[in-house]
């Protein structure tokens, strides 16, 4: 890690998925306006930054290597959201997010692998040197195996919510949960 960390006490995040863990999955969706927090959100982002978590976003949107939306979009939806969640008293401290895509890929540049699209960890890793965060103590939460796989190659505990039916692809002993309500309240029983 680098250095200046090392004089601060780790702390613990909250790595959430975008679309289909916060927010309806809307796929490819550039519109601001057209989003809809699911219902546990609100609750769980409060309840987790009450108890000391760092919220972060953690997204992959291939929609963009794909030539399906413009990062600009992307950033507009974004921002959209990130003033909801503050008008509601909830700040997300980070968004990370990945463009590309390793074989659908049509916009140069976006259309190749990496280290940042999950399951790969680059955007958690990224996220903990930035932020000085303890993976032992720190949940990736979503509803794709890769959001899980992510997590757990980061060091942090990997959460699936909304998809029971890929819970049987998760690594052994992945917890499931009906939403990230749900999930929270469990990470703080």
């Amino acid at each position: 890690m680098s250095g200046w960390i090392t004089d601060l006490a780790l702390r613990k995040a909250l790595f959430v998925d975008r679309d289909g863990t916060l927010i309806e999955d809307v796929p490819y969706s550039e519109d601001p306006m057209a989003m809809t927090l699911l219902p546990t959100t609100i609750p769980a982002l409060k309840k987790a930054t009450l108890s000391g978590f760092l919220c972060i976003i953690v997204t992959n949107q291939s929609g963009i290597a794909r030539g399906l939306m413009t990062e600009s979009g992307f950033w507009a939806r974004q921002h959209r959201l990130l003033a909801m969640l503050l008008a509601q008293g909830i700040e997300i401290v980070d968004t990370l997010f990945c463009p590309h895509h390793p074989t659908a890929g049509v916009v140069p540049g976006y259309s190749q692998a990496c280290d940042c699209r999950k399951p790969n960890p680059g955007m958690l890793i990224t996220a903990i040197e930035r932020h000085g965060i303890d993976p032992a103590s720190s949940y990736m939460v979503g509803d794709k195996v890769s959001d899980v796989e992510a997590g757990q190659r980061a060091g942090v505990t990997g959460i699936l919510i909304e998809d029971r039916a890929a819970h049987a692809a998760c690594p052994l002993g992945t917890p499931y949960y009906p939403n990230i309500g749900q999930a929270v309240d469990a990470i703080l029983a």
